[in-house]
């Protein structure tokens, strides 16, 4: 039985990319909350921002993780 895997995991934080002029704008943080299956086959996430009651749903090409910190040496 074929399992298909995501990029991102349920509770991971974060980045959207806005559509329109704002293309190249992050913004965020969020986090996802779900997976969401559309008719077409296709899979999205549906998102929740960190700073409003707001949810979204957002194609996998517009997500980013959040870059890692490095320890100080």
């Amino acid at each position: 039985m074929y399992r298909p895997t995501y990029t991102f995991k349920i509770g991971q934080q974060v980045f959207y990319y806005a559509g329109g002029r704002a293309l190249k704008k992050k913004t965020g943080p969020f986090t996802v909350v779900a997976l969401v299956r559309q008719p077409d086959g296709e899979t999205k996430y549906r998102v929740k921002s960190h700073t409003h009651e707001h949810l979204a749903l957002a194609d996998e090409l517009r997500l980013v993780l959040p870059k890692a910190k490095l320890a100080p040496e």
